[in-house]
């Protein structure tokens, strides 16, 4: 978005100036235990329906259609941490990472989706 339209949803949103290197955003999220923001995808929810939002989203009998999409968002050949899944490749190098589940709410008439990082995939 920052190519084509000069600015970024992060600026254009939020007025963030300067968007943090992933490990600064590491090292602010790290600390913090996944259960501790496990409500938020509920008080998301509530409000986009307080709102009236999630109207929009609702698809065949007025169901909401939630698709996972899978990702690592953590990989290295040196960091790691005792929560790190582990792959062992057939060169003898070893790769540590972080995996989540991300579940979008989508509807096929919708170009927007709804995003929450929500459940962590542990080794």
């Amino acid at each position: 978005m920052r190519n084509n339209k000069g600015k970024d949803n992060a600026e254009s949103l939020f007025y963030i100036k300067e968007i943090p290197c992933d490990n600064q955003i590491r090292n602010l999220l790290d600390p913090v235990p996944a259960s501790k923001i496990f409500g938020t995808f509920k008080e998301v929810y509530e409000w986009l329906e307080r709102e009236g939002i999630i109207k929009k989203f609702l698809y065949l009998e007025q169901q909401i259609l939630i698709a996972l999409d899978g990702t690592e968002y953590f990989s290295s050949k040196k960091i790691n941490c005792p929560h790190c899944n582990v792959r062992h490749h057939r060169n003898g190098t070893t790769t540590y990472f972080h995996g989540c589940v991300t579940p979008l709410v989508q509807h096929g008439g919708n170009k927007q989706t709804i995003k929450s990082y929500e459940k962590l995939i542990a080794g």
